[in-house]
């Protein structure tokens, strides 16, 4: 997970005045916060009444938007193996991390 959130934010934040303006990021993780995702996730705040409820993709959308409010970042909520073909047909990149094997496979 650690570099899931270190690519993207890296990624939000160099997009600052770049040359792609309309990027867009969708996250999908609907863990909830443990202590062992708030050590390893820096885009997690530490403080439990933000996290209250949230799930991780929803918490890491709004940490990035705080990056560089210029990037569209949205939460998708489901199970990867719920999303048909077409739902994955628009975006250019997709990265997988944290998830079973047989999603890894057939995604």
């Amino acid at each position: 997970m650690f570099f899931l959130t270190s690519l993207l934010q890296l990624r939000v934040i160099t997009s600052v005045g770049g040359p792609v303006p309309n990027l867009r990021f969708t996250v999908n993780d609907d863990r909830s916060v443990t202590e062992e995702l708030l050590s390893a996730n820096f885009l997690i705040p530490p403080d439990e009444n933000m996290y209250s409820g949230k799930s991780i993709a929803e918490l890491c959308c709004d940490s990035l938007k705080d990056f560089n409010p210029m990037v569209r970042v949205s939460v998708q909520k489901g199970d990867l193996l719920n999303f048909d073909v077409d739902f994955f047909d628009k975006f250019d990149v997709v990265v997988v991390s944290s998830c079973s094997l047989s999603t890894k496979v057939w995604s």
